[in-house]
């Protein structure tokens, strides 16, 4: 690689980058890695220590854009229920342990999608080489003593092969779950059930005639600490939690302008009883976050109302999928989702530790057994 040909831009603080330069090269539909998201993310995300904004360039031409964060990662809440019943024991003896310092090559929220934009291929191989450059430089100023890239499909793993040769080890993240678009209507996907599915999904629908499901935009809504609370139940319960949000994130996400996203809020007792708030692409809807209350939830079925909810308008949209994420694959499965791989590198500083990367993190995020259902009648 000839050094002087390529050169690179780190900044701490978004706002000292043009909005035109970072958002140049970008797809039009690529909004977790635009500006205007980037900046959102900034201000709303709870934990996380630093951001890294990353411009590679090639003489005068952009070539990579590349998003990185530190915090302090509590491992009890971003392992599975087992992993935490032992790291609860552990604790009782050692009360800081399992709290390290890491460092992400990764976007600060969970929407499957790694943060490496490479806008001229021929330079891939110069520009992971840079990248890993980077890296260690922050993480030892860091005092990182993990580092994570994550977030690649099996398409990526074309060209982030070249990570593997710099201590890095490949691993089987938490697959996602997504649902192809085949029927031309809602009742079309019900009739298309075998009976034992289609008639326990008709009791869960019949629930929505004693609520109100409403579509809006975030003007619409009036975000109060009971909205927010609603987010804070299922984020605090959830199996696997990386990143948490601000109220502002709820606020102003809608009101992004190179973002479509809307809410779909079920109303009960004169208040809200749960949302989703749902990203809209030309081709697909992305449920990104909900919120619901627990205490209600057996009796009208939120959660389960408001995913179908989602199924119901990527129907009558005419999208092609829906991409419903990395958790409660049980119950996805079991309404038609099939598993996606994702994939991460990871690499230990402590080069003793290293050749156990693997293990070490199947034992903390083990493969999930994929359920499969007979559904469809064809």
């Amino acid at each position: 690689m000839d050094s002087n040909k390529f050169s690179y831009r780190v900044y701490s603080d978004l706002s000292l980058i043009e909005r035109e330069q970072w958002d140049s090269g970008l797809n039009e539909d690529d909004y977790y890695m635009n500006y205007d998201f980037l900046h959102l993310t900034n201000l709303s995300v709870l934990n996380v220590d630093k951001y890294y904004y990353v411009m590679i360039f090639c003489g005068d031409v952009k070539i990579a854009n590349i998003v990185m964060f530190s915090f302090l990662l509590d491992f009890y809440k971003a392992v599975n229920i087992s992993a935490k019943r032992i790291i609860a024991i552990i604790r009782k003896i050692y009360k800081k342990a399992f709290f390290q310092k890491v460092l992400f090559c990764g976007l600060p929220v969970s929407t499957v999608d790694n943060s490496i934009r490479i806008f001229n291929k021929e330079y891939t191989a110069d520009i992971l080489n840079i990248l890993n450059c980077v890296i260690k430089k922050i993480s030892t100023d860091e005092k990182a003593n993990i580092i994570f890239y994550k977030d690649f499909c099996s398409n990526d793993l074309e060209w982030s092969c070249l990570l593997k040769g710099k201590s890095n080890t490949l691993v089987k993240g938490l697959s996602s779950n997504e649902i192809k678009i085949i029927w031309n209507t809602f009742d079309d996907y019900l009739n298309n059930l075998h009976k034992r599915y289609r008639n326990p999904l008709k009791k869960v629908l019949r629930k929505r005639d004693e609520c109100t499901i409403r579509i809006l935009k975030g003007d619409e809504i009036t975000f109060t600490n009971e909205f927010y609370s609603l987010y804070e139940q299922v984020n605090e319960d959830s199996e696997y939690q990386l990143e948490k949000f601000s109220i502002n994130f709820f606020k102003n996400i809608t009101c992004c302008p190179n973002i479509d996203s809307f809410y779909i809020l079920i109303e009960g007792n004169n208040a809200i009883l749960g949302y989703v708030l749902v990203v809209e692409k030309k081709d697909c809807l992305i449920p990104l976050f909900l919120g619901y209350s627990k205490k209600h939830n057996k009796t009208y079925d939120i959660y389960f109302n408001l995913v179908y909810k989602v199924l119901e308008l990527a129907i009558e949209r005419k999208k092609s999928m829906v991409k419903f994420g990395q958790t409660a694959d049980y119950f996805k499965h079991k309404i038609g989702c099939y598993p996606v791989d994702v994939w991460w590198y990871i690499r230990l500083n402590n080069v003793l530790l290293r050749p156990f990367t693997s293990l070490i993190f199947r034992k903390m995020f083990p493969e999930k057994k994929v359920t499969s259902f007979d559904l469809f009648k064809s």
